[in-house]
């Protein structure tokens, strides 16, 4: 993956998201893509907030909405559903062809995904001061549209080893985004979203950063993503640990199961990202193991490549 970013364009604006020391920022399993003009703003993109866009924008019926162009971009915040929910809310909100099918260009030309400050700095503390999330950092996540976005997209539901059958999924518009899906900071959506006209947000949108829905009449946005998705796969090393349960006479639970989780590596800092959840984790499997218990079996996994 190169690096890819939005860029705002207007006269005496400049957004910078490069970092020396830091992987380039992107979503795994967006599509590669460019995307130029107008942009808008829909909370969460969840249904009922595309609806509501629609309403407040004063679509009629038989119009298509402002979100379905290719020369637009949409921006939406991170949380109150996963990122997939909310591209796959945006293309459903555009099919309007035979049989509910897509019409060609009839759907937004990018998704910005951003954190707001509301949901991840409530305080206004942010780190080293406080838990907050910093302005200038972007969410990492993945955009595998494949079996709810989980797992090996090439053999999705399956276990990813040797002899699964596989498929050829990673391509546009299967397990790869049909739309390009770009992270960015609230910083940098702050200087974006300040450009938006149109009508008001409605108040219990509760966001710290927009206060129109767009569209932006005066400015645009560039989306450019180069994300080279490689079909060669790489060995991961998930490690489990496991913790029979106990069988008395009366126990009917030797089939059930406990299972928790951490990952021990990350996408940009490595251990250090998971290593709070593995202190605790570990701590967990100490005090269990040295004390007694009867019932459940209980599985400690490590798990590698979480983000993924």
């Amino acid at each position: 993956t190169v690096p890819s970013k939005p860029e705002i364009c207007s006269q005496n604006v400049t957004v910078d998201n490069s970092c020396s020391n830091q992987l380039p920022v992107y979503q795994a399993y967006s599509c590669s893509g460019e995307s130029f003009g107008y942009f808008v703003f829909v909370n969460y993109a969840r249904r009922k907030d595309l609806l509501l866009f629609d309403k407040l924008q004063g679509r009629k019926k038989g119009e298509p909405s402002h979100i379905c162009n290719k020369n637009v971009i949409v921006i939406a915040r991170l949380g109150n559903g996963t990122r997939q929910s909310k591209l796959k809310n945006l293309m459903e909100h555009c099919t309007c062809g035979q049989n509910n099918t897509s019409l060609p260009d009839h759907h937004p030309g990018a998704l910005i995904l951003y954190p707001d400050p509301q949901d991840f700095a409530v305080n206004d503390l942010v780190y080293p001061s406080g838990k907050g999330l910093p302005g200038d950092a972007p969410v990492f996540g993945h955009m595998n549209m494949k079996y709810a976005g989980g797992g090996d997209p090439t053999c999705a539901g399956f276990p990813s080893l040797p002899h699964i059958y596989r498929t050829d999924t990673l391509v546009q518009g299967d397990a790869l985004t049909q739309i390009p899906v770009q992270p960015i900071g609230y910083d940098d959506a702050k200087i974006f979203l300040s450009s938006l006209e149109g009508p008001t947000i409605p108040n219990d949108w509760d966001t710290r950063l927009a206060t129109h829905l767009g569209p932006s009449t005066k400015t645009c946005l560039k989306v450019v993503v180069h994300n080279q998705v490689s079909k060669n796969p790489v060995k991961l090393c998930n490690v489990v640990g496991i913790m029979p349960g106990e069988m008395t006479p009366t126990s009917t639970e030797s089939d059930q199961y406990v299972i928790m989780g951490n990952h021990h590596d990350a996408w940009v800092q490595g251990a250090c990202d998971p290593g709070s959840g593995m202190v605790i984790l570990q701590e967990i499997a100490r005090i269990l193991g040295e004390a007694y218990r009867d019932g459940k079996i209980i599985y400690f996994c490590c798990i590698m490549h979480v983000d993924i």
